[in-house]
């Protein structure tokens, strides 16, 4: 017989032993609830029982219910325990997993929440898993919780303390559901660690900050989605914040567009969703009220001056970033909100810093960073928060740059997530003085004090 691998260290806080060990030992359609609070180890402690949970019972699987940005990070966190892991993170990939049956399955199966509300719900239920794991407590899945329960499987909803609403749903419909203790704060007291931050400087003349004022004004930010999504694209980059405005003028003198006599699909309002120019418009029925009111004048004239600012010093203090960095790594990993930004830094990289190869990240775009030659180019991988949910494992060996703010603190806490390991410096592009509320975005993304004071333009070491 052959001899099975010893597990992997457990990587869990020793608190949440108790825990690990109750649903290790679930027994069919048994239920439980665990509330963890961000950032105490929800992760580990999930892979960890379920691996305990499969080692009591070889013959059974487990499936997964993740968000979509947390999704391959659970699936590496199990795969830790040397089980192997199927992923299915979108429609495509669940097409393959529904239409090719005789694809093996393999013992544990993560898939993306926004899918369990359709036709792969009833695949689901039919695949006999002796475990499944709601990482994230969600009124919308409590149903199909309580039938999986019914079908034999023991069930843990994992959930925030801040979101009680869907913790207490969850107590009232799973009246047999047992709340586990979860450890005292002091238990979980784990400094993080962190890649070491440096800021970097960039200044804004006095026009450009006049224009993006005017741009974010158009539309208030208190209780406006649309002003929110605006913000956020000022705070991008050129690029974004001219498709900002762009998909704001076309909304104006197009307004069929907005779909007046049509309600549309609800979309999700957790403060992670990641929503399209498009979605933002036709998300709540203030969104025809907020641009009939904005002068097409206006936007045209704040296009124009965009247009005219002539040299972007956030783009050219990227550049000298790329030429001042002694590291021994060639790679640069480049974080970025959105596709308008990425496609504008890339342009730039290509057409004005030689020695530099940049390349967009797609799921689709596999890249071996680790077996490209030393003799190559200087490697920058343009990543977006859109395609963090892809991005799988940490990188290693690379140099971090955040050239904005993350779209949410979700998907700053991803991007931290990646440098945290991955044993590199991580660089922070600001402005001089900082535009709109940049701190407070950053500080609310997770990111860790930076080390060193702003320059202008120039890389700390």
């Amino acid at each position: 017989m052959t001899m099975r691998d010893p597990e992997a260290e457990p990587t869990y806080l020793p608190a949440f032993a108790p825990v690990v060990d109750h649903i290790a030992k679930l027994g069919p359609g048994q239920v439980v609830l665990l509330e963890i609070a961000a950032g105490a180890g929800k992760t580990r402690v999930m892979a960890a029982a379920v691996s305990a949970f499969l080692d009591r019972e070889p013959g059974r699987r487990a499936l997964i219910v993740s968000h979509s940005l947390t999704i391959t990070q659970q699936a590496a966190a199990i795969e830790a325990y040397r089980t192997s892991v199927t992923l299915i993170r979108d429609k495509e990939e669940m097409r393959a997993w529904l239409y090719h049956p005789d694809t093996p399955t393999n013992r544990v199966v993560v898939v993306t929440e926004s899918l369990i509300r359709s036709t792969a719900a009833a695949a689901l239920l039919d695949s006999g898993f002796g475990l499944t794991v709601f990482a994230d407590t969600d009124p919308r899945f409590i149903d199909f919780a309580a039938t999986l329960s019914v079908h034999g499987s023991a069930v843990v909803l994992i959930g925030h303390p801040a979101n009680f609403r869907a913790t207490q749903q969850a107590r009232n419909s799973l009246v047999h559901a047992t709340v586990l203790p979860t450890p005292s704060l002091q238990d979980l007291v784990e400094p993080p660690p962190h890649a070491p931050v440096r800021r970097v400087g960039f200044p804004v003349g006095h026009r450009e900050r006049d224009t993006i004022t005017e741009a974010v004004a158009l539309v208030p930010e208190t209780d406006s989605e649309v002003g929110k999504w605006l913000r956020t694209a000022a705070l991008s980059s050129r690029a974004a914040l001219s498709a900002a405005l762009v998909s704001l003028r076309m909304g104006r003198r197009e307004p069929s567009a907005m779909k007046r006599d049509h309600p549309g699909r609800t979309l999700p309002t957790n403060s992670g969703a990641l929503l399209s120019d498009e979605q933002v418009l036709h998300r709540t029925s203030e969104a025809p009220d907020v641009l009939s009111n904005l002068p097409a004048s206006r936007l045209d004239a704040i296009l124009d001056v965009i247009d005219d600012l002539g040299e972007d010093r956030k783009l050219l203090t990227l550049a000298r970033l790329l030429t001042e960095v002694e590291n021994v790594w060639d790679t640069l990993v480049l974080f970025v909100q959105n596709s308008a930004t990425a496609r504008y830094v890339e342009q730039f990289l290509t057409d004005h810093v030689s020695g530099v190869q940049p390349t967009l990240w797609t799921k689709s775009h596999r890249i071996d960073l680790q077996q490209r030659s030393l003799f190559d180019d200087r490697y920058v991988l343009i990543v977006t928060d859109r395609d963090l949910v892809y991005l799988g494992d940490p990188l290693t060996d690379c140099t971090y740059v955040w050239f904005d703010v993350p779209s949410t603190p979700r998907h700053g806490r991803r991007r931290i997530s990646l440098s945290d390991s991955g044993g590199g410096l991580l660089y922070v592009l600001m402005a001089e003085p900082p535009l709109l509320d940049e701190p407070s975005r950053l500080h609310h993304a997770g990111l860790p004090h930076p080390a060193a004071p702003p320059s202008t333009g120039n890389t700390e070491r």
